[in-house]
Formats: C-alpha cells, sequence, structure tokens
C-alpha cells in the first residue's frame, strides 16, 4: 500500500485551523502487521485537507526497493540514523504535524525522537496499538499482488515483538516505574549486528497524550483518526 514516504509532505501551514494548533509529534507505537502505516496515512491526508503542514518519517522507507521492502540488517543502524534526521529536520522548519512512523516498541527505541520533539518545543502524542490475533499480524507480512511491499517478518519474531510491546507497554501510563526484572535499556552494536543490554535505569516512554487503538475499534476509528488528532493539537 502507498503510504506518505520520508519524501513526501504538506508544507502549508497558514491556514485558520492550522493557527490554533499546538506543533506536534506522533510515535506510532505497534507490532507490525497492525495498521499503523494506514492510519498515518490517513492523518497525512487529513491535515493536507485542512491547510495543516505535516511529514511522516519511517526507517522501513529506506528499505524500498521499488514496491518492494527488502530488508538488509547491515543497513539498520545507518537507516535509523538517517531517519532520526530527518526527523530533526522537520521539527527545525517547523512542521505542524510530524509523524514517527516506527514499531516503537521500547522507550529506548523512542528517546531520540522525544527528546528532540521537546528541544523543539514540540506535543508529543503516542498512538498505540495494541497487538491483534497472532494470526492477522502473520497474515499481513504475507507478500500479494495487492501488497508487494509487505515486510515478511518471521514467525518467531513476531512472536518477540507482541512479547516486548506487552512487557513495555505498562511503561506509556503516567508515574509508571520501571521493572529491573523486566525492563531494559540496549543499543544497537554495529559489528555484531545485535542488541546489546545496557546497565543504566530504564527511563520510561516520554508523552503528553496517548490515543490506544483496541483490535475491535480498529475500523471504526480508521476513517476518524484525522480529525481526532486535529483536536489533540488545539490550544486549550
Amino acid at each position: 500500500m502507498k503510504q506518505p514516504s520520508k519524501t513526501e509532505s504538506h508544507r502549508h501551514g497558514s491556514g485558520e485551523v492550522a493557527r490554533t494548533l499546538r506543533r506536534t509529534v506522533i510515535i506510532n507505537r505497534a507490532v507490525p502487521g497492525s495498521g499503523k502505516t494506514t492510519f498515518s496515512r490517513n492523518i497525512f491526508e487529513a491535515m493536507a485537507r485542512n491547510g495543516v503542514s505535516v511529514r511522516v518519517h519511517s526507517t522501513d522507507d529506506y528499505f524500498m526497493v521499488g514496491d518492494r521492502y527488502v530488508f538488509d540488517i547491515r543497513k539498520l543502524g545507518e537507516y535509523h540514523r538517517r531517519n532520526l534526521e530527518a526527523f530533526k529536520a522537520s521539527l527545525a522548519e517547523g512542521i505542524g504535524l510530524v509523524v514517527l512512523d516506527n514499531t516503537d516498541e521500547h522507550p529506548w527505541e523512542t528517546r531520540p525522537y522525544t527528546d528532540a520533539a521537546r528541544a523543539a518545543g514540540y506535543r508529543i502524542i503516542f498512538m498505540n496499538f495494541l497487538p491483534r490475533e497472532f494470526e492477522k499480524h502473520l497474515a499481513a507480512q504475507q507478500v500479494t499482488p495487492e501488497k508487494p511491499d509487505a515486510h515478511q517478518v518471521p514467525e518467531d519474531s513476531l512472536r518477540e515483538h507482541i512479547a516486548d510491546f506487552l512487557a513495555y507497554d505498562d511503561l506509556l501510563r503516567p508515574g509508571a516505574v520501571p521493572d529491573p526484572a523486566r525492563h531494559a535499556d540496549y543499543r544497537w552494536d554495529e559489528e555484531s549486528l545485535s542488541l546489546i543490554r545496557l546497565d543504566t535505569p530504564v527511563i520510561p516512554f516520554d508523552f503528553d497524550d496517548v490515543i490506544v487503538v483496541r483490535p475491535e475499534d480498529y475500523h471504526s476509528l480508521k476513517d476518524k483518526i484525522g480529525e481526532m488528532v486535529l483536536e489533540r493539537m488545539r490550544f486549550a
């Protein structure tokens, strides 16, 4: 499915609606196959209709070769850096709504983005997609003529994604206290091409607001999520 990519944006931001809104970052948090990118597209289109500047940033876009997703673990660190720099550039440009469309299951993944958003004076909203039935996540990974860009995430990796999402979900609550028995910080090591566990204390997610997308509500929210985000962006 064609989505707004790192190179696509709507830049007009001087309309009547735009002047009533706070500059905002949306962080998508989701297991692969949750439909987050469809939400990002709908938000993008709603902002464009209302004259609000918007840009979507996804590390996955850097793995696209034509209409195919071609993952290369050797490029993962580089592509995450490039995505973060593009995200920061959007903040510096003063884009009205900046969307991070990664999976972002752990606080250490989102911290460079939320730190940048805070430094630029942006409001932070997490879009938290609760996992669906496992079979639906698995089916969404299959390449078809309608979905040539499906990611083909293996079954065992999907199970790890779901377990991690659930283990860290309580850190997306106000006043959350990390549990050293369940939570840890990591960094990506480009020599071993693996995650290295750190001894530093875990810092919970940084946010101002959370929109929870439950599987049973997905279809009812999908078409109105743009208006919902606009409402959350308005000055009080």
